[in-house]
């Protein structure tokens, strides 16, 4: 097999992995979304229009959910792989995540159940880190995702070649 073929079989798998962890992240997604669906279809039966759907505390606890599963995943996937050349980056990506994602949206979270009435800077702000935090679930989770998958063929490999050897 030539370096290019193998290069596109490698890019070709990688492309698998990727679809199949996006499919995956997107079915755990709609059970983060059914609440919202819910919440709206009430609120349309009852004619209060969107003001209240999008003024509920949901949309940041949703955003810690989802932070939280993001973090979950890139550290199953750090921690799977044998290649521990960059810990530092692993490390910072985490952080990044904890104290630029999850942490504020506890905070906003906690402002949101404390208030009567959220105010419109409010509102703005959790419905932005909730787009936040599904944008980093599925590009950083994704990523935990295939690198977790690249992990457990890369051992599936070396314990075929393993009982192979004996």
């Amino acid at each position: 097999m030539t370096t290019s073929s193998l290069e596109k079989l490698t890019a070709a798998r990688r492309d698998a992995l990727i679809s199949k962890s996006l499919i995956s992240l997107s079915t755990e997604y709609l059970f983060v979304l059914m609440p919202f669906i819910v919440i709206l279809g009430f609120h349309l039966r009852k004619g209060t229009g969107l003001g209240p759907v999008l003024s509920v505390a949901d949309w940041s606890f949703a955003s810690a959910v989802l932070f939280g599963q993001t973090v979950t995943k890139l550290i199953a996937g750090f921690s799977a792989t044998r290649r521990r050349n960059s810990p530092e980056k692993a490390t910072l990506i985490t952080a990044l995540v904890l104290v630029m994602g999850l942490v504020p949206s506890l905070l906003i979270l906690y402002q949101v159940l404390d208030s009567t009435k959220p105010g419109f800077a409010l509102i703005i702000t959790q419905l932005f880190y909730f787009a936040l935090a599904s944008l980093t679930f599925f590009v950083l989770g994704s990523s935990g995702q295939v690198i977790l998958a690249q992990a457990d063929e890369s051992a599936a490999r070396d314990g075929a070649r393993e009982s192979s050897q004996r």
